[in-house]
């Protein structure tokens, strides 16, 4: 099995990055509600194919976010009720930094 890294950018894009997305804008995939059949037969193939390549069992959600920041956010949101500690490695992840909330 191929090995997958998902780092930060500035990465090279796939080479068939282009007709992928002339692909979605023909088939109007930014204009489909998230509410509907059709995005949740996307999002339900997205998440199999997902667990399929990276073997995440069915206990374990996949949840998509918009940036590394945003999920910081989350995880001490949610999942921190005093304090929490991280290790942490490179000048991205030390932009991480746990200051208490008051």
């Amino acid at each position: 099995m191929a090995q997958v890294y998902f780092t930060p950018g500035p990465a090279e894009l796939y080479p068939t990055v282009s007709q992928h997305i002339k692909t979605a804008l023909d088939e109007h995939i930014g204009s489909i509600s998230h509410r509907s059949a059709a995005f949740r037969k996307i999002y339900q193939h997205t998440d199999e194919q997902l667990r399929t390549l990276l073997n995440i069992p069915a206990t374990h959600a996949i949840l998509f976010t918009g940036s590394a920041t945003e999920i910081w956010e989350r995880m001490i949101q949610n999942c921190v009720e005093f304090e929490s500690f991280h290790c942490i490695n490179g000048s991205f992840s030390q932009n991480f930094t746990i200051r208490p909330m008051i």
